[in-house]
């Protein structure tokens, strides 16, 4: 009887470590960042000059995230951009340009601010609801070209 239980444990044990290996595999393979926030945007280009997903993205020559999506479109190619930081407030008034660089003219995203921000929009965050009343910060989900517009009518 003993044996029995000690059989019928082990067979369990196996089970759940295979199952544990195997969403620990899912978790690997999708590249699922426990604990750690991102957000995105959207920026919309003319030409991406052989730009591809995972490219970098730096922020004042800072690599801050990668492109996560890229998108072809009638009048230009939507890049979304994901931040891996989210207590990084990128000002809405900021350049983005596609550059390339070393030998083999590996395609980047570089952010350049325009303007600086205060030290009250320190604490806005870019996931959160008041972000878009604030039109300070690029916030999330927000596309470039709603920033671009917003930045012309000032």
């Amino acid at each position: 009887m003993r044996a029995r239980t000690i059989r019928e444990g082990s067979v369990g044990l196996l089970i759940l470590a295979g199952c544990a290996a195997f969403g620990g595999l899912i978790l690997w393979l999708g590249s699922l960042r426990l604990g750690s926030r991102s957000y995105k945007f959207i920026v919309n280009f003319t030409e991406i000059a052989g730009m591809q997903v995972g490219a970098v993205v730096r922020y004042r020559g800072v690599e801050v995230g990668q492109i996560a999506a890229i998108k072809a479109k009638t009048n230009g190619v939507d890049a979304t951009v994901e931040i891996s930081n989210t207590s990084l407030s990128i000002p809405r008034e900021s350049r983005v340009e596609a550059n390339q660089y070393g030998l083999i003219g590996q395609t980047t995203i570089d952010i350049t601010p325009e303007t600086t921000l205060s030290t009250e929009v320190g604490s806005l965050n870019p996931l959160s609801s008041q972000c878009q009343e604030s039109k300070l910060i690029i916030c999330d989900k927000t596309a470039f070209r709603e920033i671009l517009r917003r930045f012309e009518e000032r």
